[in-house]
């Protein structure tokens, strides 16, 4: 099931002698010495205009894909150009992982109602459970495929919809219940999707039942989702805009374009799942939609908030932004961990890499703080 760190291990991290956590505090600028090697604080500021200096002999970095190269390029008082950045490479190669939901699925009789590789059964439901732990199903194609055609890597399931679900009273709902959980108020305007909610209750009835008993039998249509690994581009990028946000400091700007490659990969992918499904009768009748290659992208293209690639890892400062031990380049003490570091992207589930970077990064540091025990000395001032 999900981790959400802040509710699974407060208490532990309350009452940790060896961890403090802050809370509201953002971190606005990465203060080195004269030299531009050594950091020697961070600078931070709530919103209501605290200001607070932390001291320490090891940083790390670690507040995502983006976040990362916005405050190396921000911290720039002694590097101008930011920290990191000789070489012109933070933010540089930021990838996600392109998605789209296309064309259409009839499966054939005794695979209608098989929950295994559907996004509307994956990781949530009893259906789709191994000894109480819910599973997924993805499919993907082998490397020898890969190889042959010259293509990237990829992801593919099924995305079934039920009664009501395109809607737009359903639109609104959805809308109306990420504003009152205070996730997102994008496009919300209460009056209106209220009207839209009340003058369509079939559709919004049928929704909320389908969302949570979900029999296959009302199952209107099925879609194929397929997700792709991107290929590193040193143009798509994070950099600075000059807006500025509420606490100072210039907002970010996201360059991002996939690319040739990017089309032929869902191409293939999609012609060779089409080739395989009809050779093995699994399904009446499929639909890959129209070829991507040569053509604009359409409107439905997604990333999948999966944002990698913006302080990369290299065995050389020319090619990358932290070296092996995830340590920035020309800087002694300052350390990234996250999907920023990745290289390349993979296919999917960034998660469990970033995590296992970040437990060899640990290591690591344990390690420099056992041969130096004076290293693990801490502070920080208010003022």
């Amino acid at each position: 099931p999900p981790a959400r760190f802040g509710k699974l291990y407060r208490d532990e991290l309350k009452h940790s002698k060896q961890i403090t956590v802050f809370l509201n505090c953002n971190v606005t600028n990465i203060k080195t010495d004269e030299t531009g090697e050594n950091v020697i604080a961070v600078e931070a500021k709530t919103l209501e205009g605290n200001n607070h200096i932390f001291y320490a002999d090891h940083f790390v970095l670690a507040t995502g894909g983006i976040e990362n190269a916005r405050l190396l390029l921000l911290s720039n008082d002694v590097q101008k150009r930011g920290l990191g950045n000789d070489n012109d490479l933070v933010g540089r190669y930021f990838m996600d992982h392109p998605r789209l939901l296309i064309g259409s699925v009839r499966f054939a009789d005794k695979w209608k109602y098989n929950r295994l590789y559907d996004m509307k059964y994956n990781y949530h439901h009893r259906f789709v459970a191994a000894n109480g732990t819910c599973i997924a199903g993805q499919l993907a194609l082998s490397r020898k495929v890969q190889e042959e055609e010259g293509i990237l890597n990829g992801r593919i399931c099924f995305f079934s919809f039920f009664p009501g679900e395109n809607s737009n009273a359903v639109s609104a709902l959805l809308r109306y219940k990420q504003a009152i959980t205070k996730k997102n108020k994008h496009d919300f305007k209460a009056i209106k999707d209220m009207f839209s909610i009340l003058t369509n209750p079939f559709d919004v009835s049928s929704y909320v039942a389908t969302r949570f008993v979900r029999p296959r039998f009302l199952i209107t249509d099925t879609k194929i989702q397929v997700l792709i690994e991107q290929q590193p581009d040193f143009d798509n990028r994070v950099s600075l805009s000059k807006e500025i946000d509420s606490l100072g400091l210039h907002r970010v700007k996201v360059t991002w374009k996939p690319g040739e490659m990017e089309k032929r990969t869902f191409d293939k992918t999609l012609q060779v799942l089409a080739t395989q499904l009809k050779q093995h009768k699994l399904v009446e009748k499929i639909d890959i939609g129209e070829k991507l290659e040569d053509a604009e992208w359409p409107s439905s293209l997604q990333g999948t908030w999966h944002h990698m690639g913006t302080t990369r890892m290299h065995q050389s400062p020319k090619h990358g932004v932290v070296d092996s031990n995830c340590k920035v380049y020309g800087i002694s003490n300052l350390f990234v961990a996250g999907s920023s570091v990745f290289t390349t992207s993979g296919p999917n589930f960034p998660t469990i890499t970033l995590t296992a970077l970040a437990a060899r990064l640990s290591d690591h540091l344990s390690l420099l703080c056992r041969k130096k025990p004076e290293l693990i000395n801490s502070g920080t001032n208010s003022k």
